[in-house]
């Protein structure tokens, strides 16, 4: 809101408007507003103006309230469907268990490992954010506050590791670089999914986590 703005649409009202017809504009607006028992029409202008700052700066207060709850809510639905994916996958590897074995299953199982390993590795980031939401208990557990946290340590930790070992010798090296390659995969997607949520972009970080 500027207020300059507001001052001059209220000016704008009030020029068109006599002494008695604003003091029932005002009434309409606010019964309880003071106004002067004989105001000039500079005075009742002026108590004009000042509600009507009060007004809107009080709808865009609510509105911002809105704004951030639909925000908060949304980010909770993706917790929420991360934490499923995972139970998902957790299944879905179950199954191969269950129903192969030997070489069968570990072909089976490797097949899908990159995949299910960055649905297991973005769901974690999202675990700690509802650990962090429940430690902090109903009144001061803030999803929005958690999920940025989250994303300014192990998010960025993890997206920050994966270019190390770029060119692994062994294979436990080989082992070490996939690993780190699908953490940082995970903690791009959870860091899309959270921004998305929040309506920000990267700029909007404090610190990004490709720094």
């Amino acid at each position: 809101m500027i207020v300059s703005d507001v001052h001059a649409q209220a000016n704008a009202v009030a020029a068109h408007r006599t002494v008695p017809e604003l003091r029932r504009l005002i009434r309409s607006i606010n019964d309880t507003t003071p106004i002067p028992r004989r105001p000039t029409h500079e005075q009742i202008t002026s108590v004009y103006r000042d509600l009507l700052v009060c007004v809107k700066g009080a709808h865009e207060l609510l509105a911002e309230f809105d704004r951030r709850a639909g925000q908060d809510a949304a980010l909770a639905s993706v917790v929420n469907k991360l934490l499923e994916a995972s139970a998902t996958a957790d299944e879905a590897a179950r199954g191969i268990t269950l129903t192969v074995s030997g070489a069968e299953m570990a072909e089976k199982l490797a097949a899908r490992w990159g995949k299910i390993a960055i649905i297991q590795y973005t769901a974690a980031h999202a675990r700690r954010v509802l650990v962090a939401v429940t430690n902090a208990g109903p009144e001061h557990g803030c999803v929005r506050h958690a999920a940025l946290m989250e994303i300014a340590g192990a998010v960025t930790v993890a997206i920050r590791q994966g270019g190390i070992l770029e060119n692994p010798q062994t294979p436990e090296e080989l082992i070490t670089a996939t690993d780190r390659l699908l953490r940082a995969q995970a903690g791009a997607a959870f860091l899309r999914l959270v921004l998305d949520a929040l309506e920000l972009d990267e700029d909007s970080l404090p610190v990004s986590p490709w720094a």
